[in-house]
């Protein structure tokens, strides 16, 4: 399933009902796999449907026929896309599947939680629910630069920014500048700092200096997207924008696009094509769980505690 081009959306679609899936999990400890698939994606399901989407079928089907296959196939292609979870990050997954049950056996509070709960929750741009996108950037900043060598320097970039951090895009530039003698503040004629915002830029880290020399580094730009139109954000972080604002870097920086939803393989083809290196909710969590030294992020611990109980347990 997760890489057949063809299906690529349906494919992905199937990741939201398996998210539904394991909150249910999550709260009731078990969950019944067909039952915890919503009725409006059952009912999109069967008026969507068509028998080729169940393979080859040569005989006319009833009404009633294909309403059964339709749903008998969304369920399926559900714990299709359980069971790659639970492939991809083996033991690091914090469900079991057996049968048509998914058993939750987490410890309540891990990354992969987190993010479920991001994308569960019921808005990431009203109330206290605003923070679940603030704390992503932050933690996914560290730990996709965990990816890549365990002494990065990382810098939270996005609006807005850490009461401890630099206060508005030319700070946050200008240290920048101070610590790599490099992105130099240096708007285009005409460009007014007031509204830069962060020009979809949302972490920066590159690796320590071993050779004493301040010049030509590699630098890592982050770009995160939470919402369920993270799919429509891959350009949202461009390099020929960017630069209307610094100099430019003499090597040209590596892209990166966060987002905590799963995406399925021919998707994450697609999405890499345009974004540059993506770190879906698989990759965050090996990146954290195997890579990222957590004191970077202890400070965090409790608030995101806190908002994985609320929106999973809501």
């Amino acid at each position: 399933m997760a890489n057949n081009y063809r299906y690529r959306g349906r494919d992905q679609r199937t990741t939201v009902d398996a998210d539904q899936v394991e909150k249910e999990a999550y709260r009731n400890g078990t969950s019944s796999i067909d039952q915890a698939v919503s009725d409006d994606r059952l009912a999109g399901a069967v008026e969507s449907f068509t028998p080729d989407d169940a393979g080859d079928i040569n005989d006319p089907l009833e009404s009633w026929q294909v309403d059964d296959l339709a749903v008998d196939t969304l369920i399926g292609a559900t714990h299709e896309e359980l069971l790659r979870r639970r492939q991809l990050l083996e033991d690091m997954y914090p469900f079991e599947i057996e049968g048509n049950t998914l058993r939750y056996i987490g410890d309540g509070f891990g990354i992969y939680e987190f993010l479920l709960c991001i994308c569960t929750a019921p808005t990431i741009t009203k109330g206290g629910y605003v923070r679940l996108p603030r704390l992503f950037e932050r933690i996914v900043g560290h730990a996709s630069a965990s990816y890549f060598g365990p002494d990065n320097h990382c810098l939270h970039f996005g609006s807005p920014r850490t009461p401890e951090g630099p206060a508005g895009f030319a700070d946050a530039a200008a240290f920048l500048a101070e610590q790599t003698n490099e992105f130099v503040w240096k708007p285009n004629d005409g460009l007014d700092p007031a509204n830069a915002g962060d020009q979809g830029v949302d972490f920066i880290f590159w690796p320590p200096l071993l050779d004493n020399r301040s010049i030509a580094q590699q630098f890592f730009l982050g770009q995160c997207a939470c919402g369920n139109d993270w799919d429509t954000k891959f350009d949202d972080l461009n390099l020929k924008k960017l630069f209307k604002w610094f100099d430019a870097a003499v090597v040209d920086p590596v892209r990166l696009f966060a987002t905590p939803f799963h995406i399925v393989d021919a998707v994450l083809i697609e999405s890499s094509r345009e974004a540059g290196f993506v770190f879906d909710r698989a990759r965050i969590v090996g990146a954290f769980e195997k890579l990222l030294d957590q004191s970077r992020i202890a400070n965090y611990d409790e608030e995101v505690r806190n908002l994985t109980l609320e929106v999973l347990m809501e």
